[in-house]
């Protein structure tokens, strides 16, 4: 599966607006009076060593909070790509970031409830029934 990666991070880490770090091409978004970073890397990577990596840049995997955050996203990706999404042992949904939101955009495709012997991270790809970005669950 080719992964493409989101990040972001907020920009009061900044001083001014368009302070996004260059060195690796962050581009800005803002969005209700918050502005954020967010990078997009080709490399394929799985969930575990794509959360690795973002936390080596002080970041995390790029959290979808509510409809225009994900049509964002959707926009900038053309394949399968990591979100800061996944399951926790006691199967609840949590974001990398530890931030609260109940937004889910979940693909129709049914799910099982029982837990694996491997969390369930997820990423973020085009449903060929309606042509809309919509979420799935995978291995991590």
């Amino acid at each position: 599966m080719q992964i493409i990666i989101g990040f972001q991070s907020e920009m009061n880490e900044f001083e001014h607006i368009g302070d996004c770090p260059e060195r690796l091409k962050w581009k800005e978004i803002r969005y209700q009076n918050n502005s954020f970073c967010y990078f997009i890397n080709e490399n394929q990577l799985n969930f575990n060593d794509a959360q690795h990596f973002c936390v080596s840049l002080n970041s995390t995997l790029f959290t979808i909070s509510n409809r225009f955050e994900n049509l964002f996203i959707s926009a900038q990706v053309d394949s399968k790509s990591w979100i800061g999404l996944y399951q926790t042992s006691n199967n609840r949904w949590k974001w990398t970031s530890n931030e609260k939101s109940s937004y889910r955009n979940w693909n129709n495709i049914p799910r099982t409830s029982e837990k694996s012997q491997t969390s369930d991270c997820v990423y973020v790809s085009l449903n060929s029934f309606d042509k809309t970005f919509t979420w799935y669950d995978h291995d991590c």
